[in-house]
């Protein structure tokens, strides 16, 4: 064998894992000691007939195994090998052992929620043939069983209604309540005698010392969490995977993954930053973006193929319309965003397409939720960091870290960004953590065919992200979007680390005026027009919108989507240039004219809609370019209903 071959890693020897390879080891130690003259026969003798003797259980301690392992590397980088192993460094870090509890806990916890919707996938291991259960001694019951730990048991025997399951010294059942997760009306039908599976043990009974278990099983899947101060920039909390010794590879700082919608709140940030207003509307219908540079047409859609019609900046966000989000990154260009997601730390790489919007390149986690971040510490992006200090072994400091600083955006952008992000949870995909009842602000991701899930949020002094998912392009499952997916993990988290937290709102700069707006026109409220959904909304003063909504307003919103890109005039009329008007009255067969011609009338979900028209002159669109029309024909685009696509 070669050398490395003969090289085992140290936890491949660990008595609290492996005490059968740890006793032949120290076995082995004692014989060779013997050999070279350095400990007496019968000394050794003795002590290879002694058991081992573990005081405590080092996992305990392994708390916070990625945050350590990404510690290191750093420390290799910076000093080298022998300074690292050899120099005793002594080493202050950023991290907060009760938050690394909770993160812990809660990607755990979370994780096992999503593996129980995904079902069950039969018991992980087996006894070997003429191994007896009430005998044999597994490797994992070195560490003591304790109410509310999750051991490896061996079913002794079964039927229909139950299991008894062997755990160590304790005996337990498994019922028909035990298993419901796995949808099986039978316990036999999931376990069978001699079957090694994972259990919780809940109780055990003081008189009789049966126990209650239920059963359990690893998650297949991966999550990653990472807490960040946000006026610091220090990672007080980091998980990387589910289990440090099964993958060491660290999902929050190695692993790129696309975004999804969890980077739309960057294109809104970079049209605030331009001049834009949460009150602004944009339309949400189907539309096909084309790039001389690409040889296809890009089309994207809305998550359940829904189309919002004109839709407010704070909508569109709370909607996560995607529709909306990449018509609005065509109106302010690439460069913008793409400048501003430098600003705020964002390093991967990103190109001018309008897939961007939707995130489709791939960001780390910990840099996504340090752009987030920026937002809560008033727009000054803080760089995250692990260590705080580097000292020698005569504790002498050799470093003192200081952190990269810069101004992404605007403190009035920020503040904005709080609002509308802050609408995500009260009204929008993030509602699921609106029972935390407070000041908090985040937005869901999920890619296609529901391969990574994200929740990206923060109160005004803890910036928080999740990601979920397998480590290969893989489906989640059907509907296991970020709301589904990621959002639990971080409710508990947040749940929990904020607890004995004072309620902060998030602080609101000078330069901002407040006022009532209609939250689906984004025109000032006018009780008198219906407007019944009223928000109070920020502005750089000198933005704010000086109209007042009408009927008019509301019954365009109400009237079927490729109405609403038509002007109102003072008289309420709907303005449409005559040869647009044609063109749907050709392929929109819910659309009608009056016998006058001078109203249109739509059939829709809501009933019979009427609405006045004029024409005037056309046309309005520019016509497409020969070498696109060439190779395509727009006719043949359409939207998931059938209307034709922009």
């Amino acid at each position: 064998a070669t050398i490395a071959g003969l090289i085992q890693r140290p936890e491949a020897l660990s008595p609290y894992k492996r005490p059968d390879r740890a006793l032949r080891r120290r076995n082995h130690v004692l014989s060779r000691m013997v050999v070279e003259g350095l400990l007496d026969p019968e000394v050794a003798e003795a002590a290879a007939a002694s058991p081992i003797e573990l005081a405590g259980d080092d996992r305990q301690r392994a708390s916070a195994p990625y945050f350590v392992e990404d510690v290191r590397r750093w420390l290799k980088a910076k000093y080298g090998d022998g300074s690292v192993y050899q120099e005793g460094l002594e080493v202050h870090t950023t991290l907060d052992p009760e938050l690394q509890a909770i993160a812990n806990e809660a990607v755990d916890r979370g994780l096992r929620q999503l593996d129980r919707r995904q079902g069950w996938r039969g018991a992980p291991g087996r006894l070997a043939e003429g191994e007896d259960p009430a005998t044999i001694v597994l490797d994992d019951w070195s560490r003591p069983p304790a109410v509310g730990r999750i051991s490896e048991g061996v079913v002794m025997s079964v039927d229909d209604g139950s299991a008894r399951v062997r755990v160590a010294e304790i005996t337990g059942e498994l019922d028909r309540e035990d298993i419901a997760w796995t949808r099986r009306k039978k316990v036999s039908a999931v376990v069978s005698p001699g079957d090694v599976v994972q259990v919780r043990l809940m109780s055990i009974d003081a008189d009789t010392g049966v126990a209650d278990l239920e059963l359990e099983q690893e998650p297949a899947v991966e999550a990653s969490l990472v807490a960040l101060d946000p006026a610091t920039g220090e990672v007080l909390a980091l998980v990387g995977g589910f289990d440090f010794e099964r993958s060491e590879f660290n999902r929050a700082t190695q692993a790129r993954r696309q975004t999804g919608s969890a980077f739309k709140p960057l294109v809104f940030a970079a049209a605030l930053a331009e001049g834009w207003t949460l009150a602004d509307t944009v339309l949400d219908e189907p539309t096909v973006f084309l790039d001389p540079r690409n040889p296809e047409p890009y089309q994207p859609e809305n998550y359940g193929h829904k189309y919002y019609g004109r839709v407010t900046l704070r909508r569109g966000l709370e909607k996560s319309a995607n529709i909306a989000t990449v018509r609005l990154l065509n109106q302010i260009g690439f460069a913008g965003t793409i400048d501003l997601s430098r600003r705020l730390g964002i390093t991967s790489e990103l190109r001018a397409y309008p897939s961007l919007g939707l995130g489709a390149f791939e960001i780390s986690l910990l840099e996504l939720t340090s752009a987030y971040a920026t937002f809560a510490n008033g727009g000054v992006h803080v760089a995250p960091h692990m260590v705080r200090e580097v000292r020698d072994h005569r504790g002498d400091s050799l470093l003192h870290v200081e952190p990269a600083v810069q101004d992404a955006v605007r403190p009035e952008v920020a503040y904005l960004m709080n609002r509308s992000l802050s609408g995500v949870i009260t009204d929008g995909t993030g509602r699921a953590a609106a029972f935390l009842d407070r000041p908090l602000a985040g937005k869901t991701g999920t890619t296609d065919d529901f391969t990574d899930a994200w929740f990206i949020g923060y109160a005004p002094d803890l910036a928080v992200g999740v990601w979920v998912g397998y480590d290969v392009k893989k489906s989640l499952g059907s509907r296991e979007t970020g709301a589904q997916a990621a959002l639990p993990i971080w409710s508990r988290f947040m749940e929990k680390a904020l607890e004995d937290r004072p309620v902060r709102d998030f602080p609101r700069p000078d330069g901002l005026t407040l006022i009532s707006i209609d939250r689906e026109t984004g025109l000032r409220a006018n009780p008198g027009a219906g407007c019944d959904d009223v928000v109070v909304e920020a502005f750089v003063t000198g933005t704010e919108p000086t109209d007042l909504c009408t009927v008019a307003h509301h019954r365009r919103l109400a009237m079927p989507y490729p109405l609403q890109r038509f002007p109102i005039n003072e008289r309420g009329e709907i303005e449409i240039p005559a040869d647009e008007l044609d063109r749907l009255m050709a392929t929109d067969l819910s659309l009608t004219l009056s016998p006058s011609g001078r109203e249109i009338v739509a059939f829709a979900g809501h009933g019979r809609l009427s609405m006045a028209i004029r024409r005037v002159p056309g046309p309005t669109r520019a016509p497409l370019p020969a070498t696109v029309l060439e190779r395509f024909d727009p006719t043949t685009w359409t939207g998931k209903d059938g209307r034709p696509a922009t």
